[in-house]
């Protein structure tokens, strides 16, 4: 069980590598089932203020994993 958030802290992960094993595509990557259940807890629980971190496209990391759909993108 996760331990309680305040309320006024944001989460950040980084996707490849550390969250989910690295791939040449994102077709190739594998969220393993036993990962997403934890992040859709901790999504709630930070609610909604969990960050992906990738150096990928937003449509990819989308088509990877799909945690909230209440989102900010950040663009460079």
């Amino acid at each position: 069980m996760l331990t309680k958030i305040p309320d006024n802290y944001a989460v950040f992960l980084d996707l490849d590598g550390t969250l989910v094993d690295l791939a040449p595509t994102p077709a190739d990557v594998i969220v393993p089932a036993e990962l997403r259940d934890p992040l859709h807890g901790l999504n709630k629980q930070c609610q909604g203020a969990l960050a992906i971190l990738s150096g990928r496209k937003l449509a990819d990391i989308d088509a990877i994993t799909v945690i909230g759909r209440k989102r900010r993108d950040v663009r460079r």
